[in-house]
């Protein structure tokens, strides 16, 4: 139990999936059309700018808290900026790169969550 969320190509054996990673969650639920625990479609532009914001936060730690705050909720895991977090901040840059290379704007891209 608790948060799984990631990103999906539909009719594609490609994505990511993370599990309670709410700072992931919590800029994704920024985007005007959030689904909350459904899907919401996504652009190749918003994963560029999802990619940038983690980035960002890789070369300067001390954004972290302004760019990707983390986001409390039922089971949603740690709240703390700490060596978890940051590591799933520099495993998702490697993660969009490598679905960036995959997709094409003809794709069904969406992020989508679960709790």
């Amino acid at each position: 139990m608790g948060l799984d969320h990631g990103i999906a190509v539909k009719g594609k054996d490609i994505g990511i999936t993370w599990r309670k990673c709410n700072q992931f969650r919590g800029w994704f639920s920024r985007l005007e059309n959030f689904e909350d625990e459904g899907e919401t479609p996504i652009s190749i532009e918003i994963l560029n700018d999802f990619l940038k914001d983690l980035l960002t936060v890789v070369k300067d730690p001390s954004r972290a808290e302004e760019i990707m705050p983390v986001q409390r909720g039922f089971f949603f895991g740690s709240y703390e900026y700490d060596e978890w977090y940051f590591r799933d901040i520099v495993e998702a840059v490697k993660e969009v790169m490598n679905l960036l290379l995959e997709v094409t704007e003809d794709d069904e891209i969406f992020y989508w969550e679960w709790y």
